[in-house]
């Protein structure tokens, strides 16, 4: 996309920045890509996934003078409902892909189990089972805990510990709050209608949306033990779903802005 289409679609944030929320393994990486083509990288701050580059990152957005911050049209990465509230200073348009919860996990074992220095790494050799069992919050309800944290500003609350219906509550009350919400099974059209409005001159076509090669066949009783495990992220999936039927309604009424649509600003 050249730099002129850039502008017009940068214009039609109104003011906004867009913020979106990256789910691990749940069509991020594509959508990132599709943002940084849209509205040019040099407008996009990426916030690195882990270590040192994620603490670099998340420092170099926050050290950024008001006028640079003002300049960024997309603001992405891993983190929850809250990492960005006084961070920047003007209104913003969260973004952000849900996944079924046992497709999520699947995902996530056999992007793992390549990545030698993933501090997974080891657990995942053991096999899917081993994996799909183990204590760690990327396991139990990440998604429900990403979108449950911190955007009244209680940013102490640990999220490793146990997920509560409250938790599940806060969730879907922030969900709420975002101006587009999309399932990564329909990421082609939720890509189609927030690119509409959004006023994107060219929607970029979705070939790949990150989804394995081969992917792992998971049997009835594990299917059930991550459900399971992660029911308020079941949830919080069939929401999600319904706000994509939302957003592609709107989006198929031609001219409605996005902001304007859904009152999302804040």
């Amino acid at each position: 996309m050249g730099t002129t289409q850039q502008e017009a679609a940068c214009r039609a944030l109104n003011g906004c920045t867009l913020v979106f929320l990256h789910i691990p393994k749940a069509a991020g990486a594509t959508l990132r890509r599709i943002l940084f083509r849209v509205y040019g990288r040099s407008a996009c701050h990426w916030i690195k996934p882990s270590g040192a580059a994620r603490l670099e990152t998340m420092q170099e957005l926050r050290e950024m003078s008001p006028a640079r911050k003002r300049e960024m049209r997309v603001v992405t990465g891993h983190m929850h409902v809250g990492t960005l509230n006084g961070v920047l200073p003007q209104p913003v348009l969260r973004v952000t892909v849900l996944r079924d919860p046992a497709e999520r996990v699947r995902s996530q074992y056999q992007y793992v189990r390549k990545l030698p220095e993933h501090p997974h790494f080891e657990l995942a050799q053991a096999g899917f089972e081993a994996y799909a069992e183990a204590s760690s919050p990327a396991l139990d309800n990440l998604q429900t805990r990403l979108l449950a944290g911190g955007l009244r500003g209680d940013n102490r609350r640990p999220v490793d510990r146990a997920v509560t219906e409250v938790d599940l509550g806060r969730a879907l009350e922030n969900l709420g709050l975002f101006a587009a919400v999309g399932v990564q099974e329909r990421f082609g059209e939720a890509v189609d209608a927030m690119g509409r409005l959004l006023r994107w001159s060219e929607v970029p076509r979705v070939d790949d949306a990150h989804v394995e090669d081969v992917p792992l066949e998971i049997d009835a009783p594990m299917r059930a033990l991550l459900f399971e495990r992660n029911r308020f992220d079941a949830v919080l999936h069939r929401e999600a779903h319904l706000r994509q039927d939302k957003l592609e309604a709107l989006a198929d009424q031609h001219g409605v802005p996005l902001a304007g649509a859904l009152g999302a600003r804040g």
